[in-house]
């Protein structure tokens, strides 16, 4: 196998040259970006995923989570630039080919993961990447793809073949077979020493034919560290199959282990390795026995066929130690490993830390689709929602058709800027930059507050923080609108590229926009009405204080009222 993954060395490089003198024309991009490090191709829907394929060398970012239900995608094919998920999720992808990325040469392609979808695999075929040449650096990449082999060679869950580089902070999780050189991770570490760290398996593998692993299927050269597979692998009467790798030529393998629940039988098989040939090294490396025999107590070797050298040590032996891995950072080899930056202990098997990263924050109002609109808002690149000091949510939002979308979002204390007196501020400062494809370009952007305020007097104001100065949304227009079956503020408004509330003040397309909501002095705005109780609409928060505090003295409920109205708070406890 050897010669076969050298063989496939020579074909990756010889066909990438061949791309790299056909490389496409670069087409103008649907979306915000240059395709540079200081301007990214943004990608916030599953077209402009496809238009990878016009900039191949582009740098991307993914700014929100993509849903590609009813889609496929083909390969981007020789890859060389920049792919970075933001720590986004494409979910419900069908790839027409070996990986997202065909070919990937000198890349980078990070912090993504792929959610529910499959892949056509025939041959050199991983979720991200079906070869990975010259040393691409590939991290925190995450899948559940369905990578069905079909019987072809080099299949890995995440990447078919890694000639140098490096994979690290990743997993897969997902259902796959394959033939020769299939892996849970990795089908084939090759040439230029490749290194897998820090990354694990925890999905169903079939072994359709020779040298299949829960990490990799065969290691011609390079180093697997820090990293464990736990998961169901089907050995099919095939040869050369292993917990961890299934053929190892050379290499080293550090501070790993192996907890998978082994099924059938074949030649070669073993809890770590099927075949571990000199000069091949481990140190520290460990497994669960009881598993790999499928919850039978008899033996099943380190590895089937062993030449190699250094530890490994059987754990779990007659079923005596089943949570040796679990919930643990103190035992062999998880000692070793960093739990301060890198891992998290669970009442299972250890996960990485950079996966919370992935999830969307909590609280978002009505689930997460705080405008109501049916869709998730964080599979919206043109929905944010801001959350303010006290715990309240604001959400903004563009028409999809002008392909603008949020970033760098904050909230602020109008009270720790500047006083806008006359007026009483009732909500934060909302600041967001708004990304738009075409310079100029003015977008209607509208808000949502998840209260319901007194529209009589209620104004939006722009706060400009070189000058220090508020002024008011001239075209402000606001109406309350039911969400959920709650009754909320809402507030529409025209926000131009270099207009006149544009805090940067270049025609970029790029619009920075800090506003709140105010109130007029003396108008009915001025305090919050009553909260929607559903009962019906109160006719002066006056009424409803009385009502609320019948109970009280008079002179106590009155000192509430006040209390409330100079703080500027409703009485259910919002600004």
């Amino acid at each position: 196998m050897k010669r076969l993954a050298w063989l496939a060395a020579g074909v990756v490089s010889i066909f990438a040259f061949v791309l790299a003198g056909f490389a496409p024309l670069v087409d103008a991009y649907s979306s915000y970006g240059s395709g540079t490090i200081a301007s990214p191709y943004r990608i916030a829907t599953c077209s402009q995923l496809k238009e990878m394929a016009n900039d191949p060398g582009g740098y991307y970012e993914l700014v929100s989570n993509i849903d590609c239900t009813g889609t496929t995608v083909a390969p981007v094919g020789n890859f060389t630039g920049t792919f970075d998920g933001r720590n986004h999720t494409i979910a419900n992808i069908t790839i027409t080919g070996p990986g997202l990325f065909a070919l990937a040469t000198a890349a980078t392609i990070k912090n993504a993961t792929l959610s529910n979808g499959t892949i056509v695999a025939n041959g050199d075929s991983g979720s991200f990447v079906g070869w990975a040449i010259s040393n691409c650096a590939l991290s925190n990449l995450h899948s559940n793809l369905a990578v069905p082999g079909n019987g072809s060679s080099w299949i890995g869950g995440l990447v078919g073949i890694l000639d140098g580089g490096s994979l690290s902070a990743s997993s897969y999780s997902g259902t796959m077979s394959g033939g020769a050189d299939t892996g849970g991770l990795v089908g084939a570490l090759n040439a230029g020493s490749p290194t897998i760290s820090d990354s694990y398996f925890t999905g169903t593998l079939t072994a359709n034919s020779l040298n299949a692993g829960g990490l990799v299927g065969e290691v011609v050269s390079g180093t697997i560290s820090n990293s464990y597979s736990a998961g169901t692998i089907h050995v099919n009467g095939q040869d050369s199959v292993g917990g961890l790798i299934g053929f190892v030529d050379s290499g080293a393998t550090n501070n790993s282990f192996a907890a998978n629940i082994m099924s059938g039988t074949g030649t070669n098989v073993g809890a770590v390795f099927g075949q571990f040939n000199s000069p091949g090294t481990r140190i520290n490396v460990h497994y669960d026995q009881y598993l790999a025999n499928d919850h039978n107590a008899n033996s099943l070797p380190c590895a089937a066929f062993d030449q190699g050298s250094g530890n490994c040590t059987a754990e779990n032996v007659n079923n005596a130690a089943p949570g040796y891995f679990m919930n643990t950072t103190s035992q062999a080899p998880l000692n070793g490993w960093d739990f301060t930056g890198t891992w998290t202990k669970t009442v299972s098997y250890p996960v990485l830390q950079n996966l919370t990263s992935f999830n969307a924050p909590s609280g978002i109002p009505h689930g997460g689709d705080a405008n109501g609109d049916g869709i998730l808002d964080s599979y919206q690149g043109n929905v944010t929602n801001i959350q303010d000091s006290n715990g309240v949510w604001s959400t903004i939002q563009v028409p999809s058709a002008g392909l603008c979308t949020f970033d760098n979002t904050s909230s602020t204390l109008a009270s720790a800027v500047t006083t806008d007196s006359p007026y009483t501020t009732k909500t934060s400062l909302d600041g967001f930059w708004l990304y738009c494809p075409t310079v100029g370009m003015s977008v209607p952007v509208t808000v949502i507050y998840p209260t319901q305020y007194n529209l009589t007097g209620l104004t939006l104001r722009y706060y400009n923080p070189a000058t220090h100065l508020w002024s008011a949304v001239p075209d402000a227009v606001f109406a309350n609108v039911t969400i959920g079956g709650t009754t909320e503020t809402e507030v529409t408004y025209t926000a131009t590229d270099r207009g006149a509330l544009d805090q940067d003040g270049r025609s970029n397309g790029i619009i920075v926009d800090p506003v709140a909501l105010a109130a007029a002095p003396g108008s009915p705005a001025a305090t919050l009405i009553a909260p929607n109780t559903g009962i019906g609409s109160p006719a002066s928060e006056s009424l409803w204080v009385m009502a609320a505090y019948s109970t009280l003295p008079l002179s106590v409920a009155a000192g509430i009222y006040t209390y409330v109205r100079h703080r500027g708070y409703s009485l259910s406890g919002r600004r």
